[in-house]
């Protein structure tokens, strides 16, 4: 047969169709398969067998295999190492007849079935074989078809049956220990041997607290005794042993008392240790009295130095409240480093005169102490007001005032269970503005919704904030709206919703308060997607507010 149509050679998966195919049902085979039967990569049957150039086998899904994205390989046969392309592979229709024709078993072997048949011919024989069956359901076991119900009903171990006590569906592998320690019904009889017989389970456990035989352990238990009876052995067992039981007392009682008397002289020792080094701490205590009196011009002068940074503060920020220009940023930035630069300096001077004077401060009246105690006050409204100072500054170089924020989450797990659990509903960004004298917004996210996207979205919207230049903006806020979930896999999947406010809602008219009721999207992003590398990674979000101010207008 020629392989060329049209000056083309045909594929190998065309020239397969040609030719004759192997079953599909791989089955037991009666004797061993030699050498030309089986494949050269998988070893197994050689399945619709392909020729190679050196006259070797292999099966039809080896090809890709062997082959992948190369045009050539070298057969896999010790000795042989003969390359060969893939042109030159070709379906062998007489090897896959000579396989077709090995003698097999009949697939249902195990049920009892002893004919041996070729491989071509399993599949007829198995349509009509007298001992077709399948596998139980319950216990998985081979039976045969006309065999399966009786199975089912009398012989397999998983079948149901119903408990003769309590009337309950178990199945036979179980009814025995269902009723030896589970069957609520069961007639038992009490272990005390008391006389009550047949009993149900359900009840025994009341008759045992109140059996007449139960057995008590003495009370002297503790101390060592092993008696257990009943009520009546156990009074006539604390009459005949009283002195045994007296003994046992005595004893524990020693072993207790020798035990305090170790922890006694463990706390005696330690005691005596301590009172060796008071005369130690006197001296030191003197000491430092000393050193006390010559920090008191010290900390006169602290006072004064406190004083002088304490009104570099209040100018500071009288100067950040002008928030007019880059050049005053990076001014006031310098400013408030340095400021910081000698609040920790005046700690650190603080800290090592409360070191120095500390046992004094206690044993001289306080004097002392209370001067000590104004300075750190004064430390301390000096770092508040320059924490106050830092956060302003902050703001002033995050602000933004072209209507976009960029807003970054971090931490979206933990905060997303405090969400959750109600500890924290609702995150609130930085301000931004849609001008330098424009509207002042900021974003305001559910992380486990709000509304209709309760437990299943993130809820995210915009809020309309009091401004310093309200009364000069055009009210009710008309701007359009773009709320944004980032990709962060660079493929532009962003999440987007976009709306027009709404003239009539309190949302978006002038506030009156610092900040108006927000207004957004209650389902904007599910859990499930958002949950996502796309949009989840380091355990962060990237969300982003846009107001088109294209159209913004203003009375100045």
């Amino acid at each position: 047969m020629s392989l060329e149509t049209d000056g083309r050679e045909l594929s190998i998966s065309k020239r397969i169709k040609t030719h004759f195919t192997n079953p599909e049902v791989l089955p037991e085979f009666v004797l061993e398969l030699g050498e030309g039967e089986t494949c050269t990569v998988c070893h197994g049957v050689l399945r619709n067998a392909f020729q190679l150039c050196c006259g070797h086998h292999i099966c039809e899904n080896d090809i890709n295999i062997i082959f992948g994205e190369k045009e050539e390989d070298t057969c896999h046969i010790p000795g042989c190492q003969i390359k060969f392309s893939k042109n030159s592979v070709f379906p062998d229709a007489c090897k896959r007849r000579e396989i077709s024709k090995l003698s097999v078993y009949c697939s249902y072997k195990d049920l009892g079935c002893q004919e041996k048949l070729p491989w071509n011919g399993l599949s007829k024989h198995m349509a009509t074989c007298r001992f077709q069956g399948k596998h139980c359901d319950k216990c998985g076991q081979a039976v045969l078809l006309s065999e399966l119900e009786e199975h089912m009903s009398k012989t397999c171990e998983y079948r149901e049956t119903q408990c003769f006590y309590c009337l309950e569906n178990i199945s036979m592998k179980d009814i025995e220990n269902h009723q030896s320690s589970v069957c609520r019904k069961v007639p038992l009889n009490c272990p005390n041997e008391c006389g009550v017989q047949g009993m149900p389970r359900e009840q025994m456990n009341d008759h045992l607290i109140q059996c007449p035989l139960k057995k008590t352990v003495c009370p002297f238990s503790k101390h060592g005794c092993t008696f257990e009876g009943t009520k009546d052995q156990l009074d006539i067992h604390k009459k005949d042993m009283i002195s045994l039981h007296l003994d046992m007392t005595m004893k524990r009682s020693s072993q207790q008392h020798e035990s305090l008397f170790l922890e006694l002289k463990t706390t005696m020792d330690k005691v005596i240790r301590e009172n060796a080094r008071i005369p130690e701490l006197i001296e030191e205590n003197e000491r430092l009295q000393k050193e006390t009196q010559a920090n008191k011009i010290s900390i006169q002068e602290m006072k004064k130095f406190l004083a002088s940074n304490g009104e570099k503060v209040i100018q500071t920020g009288r100067l950040l409240e002008d928030k007019a220009s880059v050049e005053t940023v990076d001014k006031l930035k310098k400013e408030v480093i340095t400021m910081k630069d000698t609040v920790l300096a005046t700690n650190q001077r603080v800290t090592n005169i409360e070191h120095r004077g500390g046992v004094q401060a206690g044993r001289s009246g306080g004097g002392n102490s209370k001067e000590i105690e104004n300075v750190e006050k004064q430390v301390g409204l000096l770092d508040i007001r320059l924490c106050e100072l830092d956060l302003r500054l902050q703001l002033q170089e995050t602000i933004n005032f072209d209507g976009v924020l960029m807003w970054k989450i971090r931490e979206y797990n933990r905060r997303k269970r405090e969400a959750v659990s109600g500890k924290t509903l609702s995150l609130y960004s930085q301000p931004f503005y849609t001008s330098r004298y424009g509207y002042k917004l900021c974003g305001r996210v559910y992380l486990n919704g709000d509304g209709a996207g309760k437990g299943l979205f993130l809820s995210f919207f915009l809020v309309v904030m009091r401004g310093d230049f309200d009364a000069l903006l055009p009210w009710p806020f008309q701007l359009p709206v773009t709320l944004k979930l980032l990709d962060q896999n660079g493929t532009n999947q962003h999440v987007a919703e976009q709306f027009l406010p709404n003239a009539t809602s309190n949302s978006f008219q002038k506030p009156t308060t610092e900040m108006n009721v927000a207004c957004g999207v209650p389902c904007f992003a599910h859990h499930s997607k958002l949950e996502t590398d796309t949009y989840l990674k380091d355990d962060t979000i990237f969300l982003r507010v846009v107001v088109d101010c294209t159209n913004a207008r203003t009375s100045f």
